[in-house]
């Protein structure tokens, strides 16, 4: 059965429905009234079409090629120069924040160093207290520090592995 079938179909089934809502309205009448209902009813359907990514679809490309010829592969070219410049900005954080964790460490060893020094001379100069609080001090510090960063790194791989389910 073509469209075309199921239009005069339709039709049939309208007109019977019609006359039973008045059966005194005439044949050219109800042809009419068939006529505004396809209509309306033809031009509201409406095609909801999405995409998403980098690159319009294939068929889009074409259609600009056909409007700008060479459109297509500038669309494409102009997203590869994108990718690179995205992989690249990634590349300098990355870079960057390796470069301030090392910063980090090598301050807290300083630190560290320093506070465990002046412990070992308190202790020396018979300020023996004083000296065994500043280097337990410092190990807390270093110990306390070192939990802690290996928990929120826990904590944001979960986080990671959340989204990445949610994304399936």
């Amino acid at each position: 059965m073509n469209e075309e079938d199921n239009l005069q179909t339709i039709d049939k089934s309208l007109i019977s429905e019609i006359k039973k809502i008045d059966p005194k309205i005439s044949d050219e009448d109800t042809k009419k009234l068939i006529n505004i209902i396809n209509q309306r009813l033809f031009s509201s359907i409406q095609i909801l079409e999405s995409h998403s990514g980098p690159l319009p679809k294939p068929e889009m490309l074409e259609k600009y090629d056909k409007v700008v010829p060479g459109a297509g592969e500038r669309i494409i070219v102009m997203a590869e120069e994108q990718a690179k410049h995205r992989q690249k900005l990634e590349e300098k954080v990355v870079f960057s924040k390796s470069g301030d964790s090392r910063l980090g460490v090598w301050f807290a060893f300083i630190l560290a160093f320093t506070s465990i020094i002046c412990g070992c001379f308190l202790i020396y100069n018979n300020k023996s207290v004083e000296g065994l609080s500043t280097i337990i001090t410092a190990i807390a510090a270093l110990v306390g520090t070192f939990i802690f960063g290996k928990y929120q790194e826990k904590k944001e791989l979960e986080k990671k592995e959340k989204m990445l389910i949610s994304k399936k």
